[in-house]
């Protein structure tokens, strides 16, 4: 059985885009549907900030989460609003850590 997804339909299939820093950076560009992205940090899957759909529950109290989905203009974070709700349209990644030189970052969208 099929789970229809209208909405994330509109933006594309299922993709992966990788990232080979060249310097630790935070913002990641790339468009996806909040909540049906995975992030991967050298191959392991980091842990998402999840609210419900009215934005309110968290998984987490406070900042225990690797990264968040929302919009930003660039690379360096010009104008980041999180999204905190599923199913929303996103443009880019936040992550909570300072990534090293020559870390991989990887984003699956579905």
């Amino acid at each position: 059985m099929t789970r229809p997804r209208d909405f994330a339909n509109s933006l594309g299939f299922f993709k992966v885009v990788h990232f080979t820093l060249a310097s630790p950076q935070l913002y990641f560009l790339s468009d996806h549907i909040s909540g049906n992205v995975d992030v991967f940090l050298n191959g392991a899957l980091i842990v998402p900030e999840i609210r419900d759909s009215s934005g309110v529950l968290s998984n987490f109290l406070s900042t225990i989460f690797d990264y968040q989905s929302g919009t930003a203009s660039n690379t360096q974070g010009t104008d980041w609003t999180a999204i905190t709700t599923i199913e929303k349209h996103c443009t880019a990644i936040k992550l909570n850590f300072t990534p090293s030189t020559s870390d991989i970052i990887s984003i699956r969208s579905y």
